[in-house]
Protein backbone atom coordinates (compact mmCIF):
# COMPACT_ATOMS: atom_id res chain seq x y z
CA UNK A 1 0.00 0.00 0.00
CA UNK A 2 1.43 3.42 -0.82
CA UNK A 3 1.80 5.55 2.44
CA UNK A 4 1.72 9.00 0.56
CA UNK A 5 -0.15 10.16 -2.27
CA UNK A 6 -1.35 12.88 -4.57
CA UNK A 7 -5.25 13.42 -4.71
CA UNK A 8 -6.55 14.73 -8.31
CA UNK A 9 -10.05 14.92 -9.21
CA UNK A 10 -11.26 12.29 -10.87
CA UNK A 11 -11.21 12.55 -14.85
CA UNK A 12 -9.22 15.73 -14.81
CA UNK A 13 -5.70 16.84 -15.51
CA UNK A 14 -2.80 16.79 -13.14
CA UNK A 15 -2.96 20.30 -12.91
CA UNK A 16 -6.27 20.02 -10.61
CA UNK A 17 -4.37 18.92 -7.99
CA UNK A 18 -6.89 18.58 -4.84
CA UNK A 19 -4.70 17.40 -1.71
CA UNK A 20 -1.54 15.45 0.18
CA UNK A 21 -2.61 12.62 1.94
CA UNK A 22 -0.70 10.78 4.01
CA UNK A 23 -2.18 6.73 4.79
CA UNK A 24 -0.35 6.72 8.20
CA UNK A 25 0.64 9.32 10.81
CA UNK A 26 3.47 11.19 9.94
CA UNK A 27 5.28 13.52 12.08
CA UNK A 28 8.28 15.90 12.26
CA UNK A 29 11.25 14.80 13.65
CA UNK A 30 14.33 16.32 15.39
CA UNK A 31 16.97 14.07 13.94
CA UNK A 32 17.55 11.68 11.15
CA UNK A 33 18.85 8.69 13.72
CA UNK A 34 17.15 5.45 14.06
CA UNK A 35 16.26 6.36 17.23
CA UNK A 36 14.73 9.99 16.88
CA UNK A 37 13.02 9.00 14.33
CA UNK A 38 10.36 6.85 16.19
CA UNK A 39 9.13 9.87 18.71
CA UNK A 40 8.44 12.31 15.46
CA UNK A 41 6.15 9.53 13.93
CA UNK A 42 3.86 9.83 17.47
CA UNK A 43 4.01 12.78 18.17
CA UNK A 44 4.22 16.45 16.35
CA UNK A 45 1.58 14.39 13.89
CA UNK A 46 0.73 16.28 10.47
CA UNK A 47 -2.76 16.59 9.29
CA UNK A 48 -4.08 13.77 7.66
CA UNK A 49 -4.72 15.93 4.68
CA UNK A 50 -2.59 18.72 3.20
CA UNK A 51 -4.49 21.02 0.74
CA UNK A 52 -3.07 22.49 -2.30
CA UNK A 53 -2.79 26.14 -1.05
CA UNK A 54 -0.69 24.69 2.48
CA UNK A 55 1.60 23.44 -0.04
CA UNK A 56 2.12 26.22 -2.39
CA UNK A 57 2.75 28.57 0.99
CA UNK A 58 5.17 26.60 2.02
CA UNK A 59 3.08 26.35 5.93
CA UNK A 60 3.21 22.65 6.41
CA UNK A 61 6.41 21.36 4.29
CA UNK A 62 9.57 22.80 4.17
CA UNK A 63 13.27 21.94 2.76
CA UNK A 64 15.33 20.53 6.02
CA UNK A 65 12.46 19.25 7.24
CA UNK A 66 12.40 15.17 8.42
CA UNK A 67 9.42 13.21 8.78
CA UNK A 68 8.74 9.93 9.92
CA UNK A 69 6.05 7.42 9.96
CA UNK A 70 5.29 3.68 10.88
CA UNK A 71 4.11 1.61 7.81
CA UNK A 72 1.46 -0.25 7.26
CA UNK A 73 3.85 -3.15 6.54
CA UNK A 74 5.23 -1.74 10.67
CA UNK A 75 8.70 -0.72 9.43
CA UNK A 76 10.06 2.66 10.19
CA UNK A 77 10.57 5.13 7.69
CA UNK A 78 11.38 9.01 7.67
CA UNK A 79 11.52 10.92 4.82
CA UNK A 80 14.47 13.95 4.67
CA UNK A 81 13.00 16.71 2.71
CA UNK A 82 16.08 18.26 0.99
CA UNK A 83 15.16 21.23 -1.26
CA UNK A 84 12.10 22.69 -2.48
CA UNK A 85 11.79 24.44 -5.58
CA UNK A 86 8.78 26.70 -7.99
CA UNK A 87 7.56 29.47 -7.34
CA UNK A 88 3.47 30.64 -6.57
CA UNK A 89 2.81 26.98 -8.20
CA UNK A 90 2.79 23.31 -7.00
CA UNK A 91 6.45 23.08 -5.29
CA UNK A 92 8.52 20.09 -6.33
CA UNK A 93 10.07 18.42 -3.10
CA UNK A 94 13.71 17.02 -3.65
CA UNK A 95 13.23 14.20 -1.04
CA UNK A 96 15.33 11.23 0.58
CA UNK A 97 13.35 8.29 1.70
CA UNK A 98 15.06 5.83 4.28
CA UNK A 99 13.23 2.75 5.66
CA UNK A 100 14.27 0.32 8.54
CA UNK A 101 12.57 -2.67 8.51
CA UNK A 102 11.38 -4.13 11.59
CA UNK A 103 12.47 -7.09 12.74
CA UNK A 104 10.13 -10.49 12.08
Amino acid sequence: MTELWYDNVDGMAADVFHRLHFVTPMGVSSGTTYQECPAGAQTNVLPTDIVKKDLIDRTTLHQGMVLCTITTEHNLAMLEIKTVSGQNDMPEFDTLLTLWRTPS
